[in-house]
């Protein structure tokens, strides 16, 4: 196919010659040309992606874990931007807890704010928008939920900074506490 003009590429794994190790992998590209005086060449380029590769199943390996720890916690873990204007995730306990879809938490980033119970809604609003970047959010609150349940929530948050130090997102986890409250 080269040879007519089209390009081939593709993956091949070669034993590394220790039973013990995993294969090497190559990325191997056939590519037409002409040399310089106009007769069909074909060039070969073979890249070792071994490590690229590993990095990928590794990081596969790292996103199934944590997806499997919260998508199994009964607690709430979520994550904004700073701004607070996009919530960049929300674990399904969001919808045990707050009675309310995941999807409508990511169309409408305000709603888990309209759902706190309206004598404490405007103090978390406050100390989510000035505590939540700086690591002293630790908030608990009341919620209604839409069936008209009233929840007690514990909501704590923690600022995530680049490496220079720049806070681009706050992660939290939010946490029913109103069989204890019912205790105390």
């Amino acid at each position: 196919l080269a040879f007519r003009g089209g390009r081939v590429s593709y993956e091949l794994a070669v034993p590394d010659g220790d039973p013990g190790k995993a294969p090497r992998q190559f990325a191997v590209t056939y590519q037409p040309g002409v040399d310089a005086q106009g007769k069909p060449v074909v060039v070969v380029v073979i890249v070792d992606i071994t490590d690229r590769k590993q990095a990928e199943d590794s990081l596969r390996q790292s996103e199934e874990r944590f997806r499997q720890v919260v998508e199994n916690i009964h607690e709430v873990f979520w994550m904004t931007d700073v701004e607070k204007n996009r919530i960049l995730y929300i674990s399904p306990g969001y919808e045990k807890v707050w009675g309310a879809s995941c999807e409508g938490l990511y169309a409408n980033p305000e709603s888990w704010i309209d759902a706190i119970h309206p004598d404490e809604r405007e103090r978390v609003r406050q100390t989510a928008q000035t505590q939540q970047t700086t690591g002293s959010y630790d908030e608990t609150y009341r919620i209604v939920r839409p069936d008209g349940e009233v929840r007690w929530v514990r909501d704590q948050a923690f600022p995530i900074a680049d490496p220079d130090g720049v806070v681009r997102r706050v992660v939290g986890v939010a946490e029913d506490i109103t069989e204890s409250k019912v205790l105390q």
